[in-house]
């Protein structure tokens, strides 16, 4: 007689494993290729900035070509705005970090966060008593609360109740082992939720990409969440996104838990005059018309300026120069 063995195996979980890898490695992609564009367009707004806010310093009241000047350093800020994000996205954003109690940030954002959303939203905070703290640079979690309260306005046009939470989690081996990235632990955690239209199952598997954006064309830019997932990462944390058509959005972040004091107040910091001097300064940048910009500012306050393409030529004439240079400037 013929007999016939039949083997089955479950492989949902490591087909939902192999989705995360690929995701993950599509998202660190992305974010290498936003963080290269950006940092290459920050350093033509610096120059661009740099040399308008240099002729605002030198003309008269009332030179009759002013505002436009103004006009074109207040285009360089809001595009190096949108440069910041990108590097928010792709984690090469230089961030201030210093123990926060979170509860005090949401309190100190709720009043413009309902103003940005309007009285037909109802702005509901649940949050611990005591503090909850973590390592963080605290404007960029103002940033990630408004832009998850911005997302979530959206998507209540006719009103709605927007929720956030503050909590305390801890992350077992076991739970680390199988999300990636998170180490095990105690973690804060912030919850936005709305009750409004949600996000289809297609759309949540590209929500962080940047650019990409469910709103009609001509509302948003496509980079509040990708801003956010950057910001969040940047931060060693975690966030994901549940959402069901119809029964609304909740977003969950995950931040480590620190036991670091909270300075009570920021030491006043001293009155600043303007600077001059007549000391030699190296100047090190690898884009010429930030180089430029530096050495026609720091001439302008009497400083000799030697200017240098990257670290190697700046070394170069160190060597050369050994006891000329008082100071380098670098990024």
């Amino acid at each position: 007689p013929r007999t016939f063995l039949a083997m089955v195996r479950d492989v949902s979980e490591r087909q939902r494993l192999e989705g995360h890898l690929l995701q993950a490695q599509k998202m660190d992609s992305i974010g290498r290729l936003a963080g290269g564009v950006a940092h290459d367009f920050n350093n033509l707004l610096s120059a661009i900035s740099g040399f308008a806010e240099l002729l605002l310093m030198e003309i008269p009241e009332d030179f009759s070509g002013k505002r436009e000047i103004e006009q074109i350093l207040e285009a360089s800020q809001r595009a190096a705005g949108l440069t910041q994000q990108l590097l928010a996205f792709s984690r090469r954003q230089v961030l201030e970090l210093k123990p926060l109690d979170l509860c005090t940030v949401v309190r100190e954002a709720r009043c413009m966060i309902e103003r940005l959303v309007g009285d037909a939203i109802h702005v509901e905070v649940r949050m611990p008593e005591h503090p909850v703290k973590v390592r963080a640079d605290q404007a960029q979690m103002h940033q990630v609360l408004l832009s998850l309260a911005v997302n979530a306005r959206d998507a209540m046009p006719d009103g709605g109740i927007l929720l956030i939470e503050l909590g305390e989690r801890i992350v077992d081996a076991d739970t680390a082992a199988l999300a990636k990235g998170l180490a095990a632990g105690r973690y804060v955690s912030l919850t936005v939720a709305d009750n409004g239209e949600g996000i289809s199952a297609e759309a949540q598997r590209h929500l962080f990409e940047p650019f990409f954006t469910t709103k009609e064309r001509g509302k948003g830019t496509g980079l509040g969440l990708a801003t956010v997932y950057g910001i969040i990462r940047q931060h060693d944390g975690r966030v994901s996104v549940y959402s069901e058509l119809g029964r609304g959005t909740t977003v969950h972040v995950l931040l480590p838990e620190t036991k670091e004091l909270i300075a009570d107040e920021a030491e006043a910091l001293p009155s600043v005059h303007p600077l001059r001097g007549s000391e030699r300064l190296l100047v090190v940048d690898d884009s010429e018309g930030v180089r430029n910009f530096l050495a026609e500012g720091l001439t302008r306050l009497g400083y000799h300026v030697t200017l240098a393409e990257d670290g190697e030529a700046a070394l170069s004439w160190l060597r050369h120069h050994p006891s000329e240079v008082q100071l380098v400037l670098t990024d």
